[in-house]
């Protein structure tokens, strides 16, 4: 558990990524105030990307890194072979997080009685000196420990992120010559040694079964040549043992009328040639296409650097590695969902909804998406699988569901999530999970990716177990809250 006393098994089922699905989206490039929560309840906003907080660069490097495998068309390791963004940029934060907690700076003492961050894999120290340790010993455990990480998975595009660690080594080097800074890297260079030997063999190289397109109503369909990553659901997770262990339910039956209702309405909405779909409807379905390896590496690194002089740069730290674990686990929860249920898409539904046995669903042979569909099953949307992991997550550290930020997509306008007018994206001041849901529905709906109800938090019958886990969830994240306001 990140954080959250002895040990992170708690957290196995909190994340609620293919049962409870929110939407994450919302944009705007300009300067916005930076705060913190003054009470209880209090809106907690988040600034821009800037480039000055060593937790923010090494995992926009780390993101550049592994964007970078067309310039390194052979594969030399395992992540090279069978890549997965969320997971190795999980890794690097971890070790970033670790690398603090072994240098012994974690207890924080501002808060009634002081609590403690515990690391996530690397479960020990063999650093005798106590802290705390100089500001710059701390960057340095950062700096060394992403290196270490990147050197380890992609041993082959050094000659993207040595002259970041280079000129980090020799700037802090400048600032303090004492042996902190030594230390600081052998502890970095340790906790990366650590956690790569714990992630290694983490799975993907596992067989997977053998791929049958569907014949059945209801089946997927897709040349087995064009599967998006089956291995995906083969990647251990981060917080707890099997993928499947929060599975998500099957989606509706096809003579279910909840179907037939998500049936036509993305049918009507989600078409390209759509007469009901707004202008910004559109805008929104074409916000969700980004390539999320791209999207969410550079909007979820303002949570890497909030409000610069209030907090800490463990709390960076830990924010960041609960996000990108959360976000990790929840697309490994969601590919082993997807791949379980094997769920097609609407361009076949609606192809061929004469063969569902719906009298409320009509085939429409010619009915083409609004845009590109992912070659994998539809079942749960994997957006929404993310966003929900990212929203609950902000929630659970921040101890408020009031939190304004802004993220941006290179393929649509550029709009605020928070801002001062009311519409259906732009929101302020309500719950997380209620103005990323209202975003999320919409943009999902609209498109042409997914029904529904792979989307929204399920309805009757299946609400009494999303709620349960709901509430589950809520419980631990305020117990860690509480005890690890980081």
């Amino acid at each position: 558990m990140l954080g959250f006393r002895k040990s992170f098994r708690p957290f196995k089922g909190s994340l609620l990524a293919c049962v409870t699905v929110l939407a994450l989206q919302g944009c705007g490039g300009e300067e916005q105030a930076v705060g913190v929560p003054t009470s209880p309840g209090a809106g907690a906003v988040f600034g821009s990307v800037h480039q000055s907080d060593i937790v923010q660069r090494w995992s926009l490097k780390a993101a550049e890194t592994y964007n970078a495998s067309a310039q390194f068309p052979t594969p030399l390791t395992e992540v090279e072979q069978r890549p997965n963004w969320n997971a190795e940029m999980a890794t690097v934060h971890v070790a970033m997080f670790d690398a603090l907690v072994a240098l012994r700076i974690a207890v924080i003492t501002t808060e009634p009685g002081g609590f403690s961050y515990i690391p996530v894999i690397a479960r020990g120290s063999v650093y005798s000196r106590p802290g705390p340790y100089s500001g710059s010993a701390q960057e340095a455990a950062v700096t060394a420990a992403a290196y270490g990480v990147l050197q380890g998975l992609w041993p082959d595009r050094s000659s993207i992120y040595q002259k970041l660690y280079d000129d980090t080594v020799a700037e802090l080097s400048g600032i303090n010559a004492s042996g902190d800074i030594q230390t600081g890297l052998a502890v970095g260079a340790d906790i990366a040694a650590q956690v790569l030997q714990a992630r290694a063999s983490d799975g993907r190289m596992n067989a997977f079964g053998p791929y049958v397109s569907g014949t059945l109503p209801g089946q997927y369909r897709l040349p087995p040549t064009s599967l998006a990553a089956p291995y995906v659901a083969s990647i251990k997770p981060f917080t707890r043992l099997s993928a499947s262990y929060l599975r998500a339910p099957g989606p509706y039956a096809l003579t279910d009328p909840r179907y037939a209702t998500d049936f036509n309405e993305t049918r009507d909405l989600g078409g390209l040639n759509s007469t009901l779909r707004t202008s910004e409807q559109t805008t929104a379905a074409r916000f969700h296409t980004e390539a999320p390896n791209v999207f969410w590496p550079r909007n979820l690194a303002q949570f890497a650097h909030w409000n610069p002089g209030s907090r800490t740069l463990m709390q960076d730290a830990h924010l960041s590695a609960m996000l990108w674990v959360a976000l990790s686990d929840a697309v490994v929860t969601c590919w082993d969902s997807k791949f379980h249920h094997y769920a097609w898409r609407p361009q076949s539904a609606i192809a061929m909804a004469d063969t569902d046995g719906n009298n409320d669903t009509v085939a429409d042979a010619s009915w083409t998406p609004l845009g590109p569909v992912p070659p994998h099953p539809e079942y749960p949307a994997a957006h929404t699988c993310i966003s929900s992991a990212v929203a609950e997550t902000l929630a659970g550290v921040l101890g408020t569901r009031k939190v304004s930020f802004t993220f941006d997509a290179q393929t649509a306008m550029r709009w605020k999530m928070a801002g001062p007018s009311a519409s259906w994206w732009s929101r302020t001041d309500l719950p997380t999970d209620t103005s990323m849901k209202t975003s999320g529905e919409s943009g999902r709906r609209h498109g042409p990716n997914a029904f529904l109800a792979g989307q929204l938090p399920p309805r009757k019958p299946r609400i009494a177990e999303s709620n349960r886990e709901r509430r589950v969830y809520a419980s631990r994240n305020r117990r860690m809250a509480a005890s690890n306001l980081g």
